[in-house]
């Protein structure tokens, strides 16, 4: 989780294999998809 939303720092997260990116300030309904999506849980 970051405050940063720069696209090119997404990126980079995502070609060093982040699973998600999540930007604050959040939702916390977005919070737990995004960690149920990573674990493969369906809560």
């Amino acid at each position: 989780m970051t405050a940063t939303k720069e696209l090119t720092a997404i990126e980079k997260a995502r070609k060093l294999g982040v699973e998600d990116y999540i930007t604050k300030p959040f939702m916390p309904q977005i919070l737990l998809e995004t960690v149920y999506g990573a674990l493969n849980w369906e809560g």
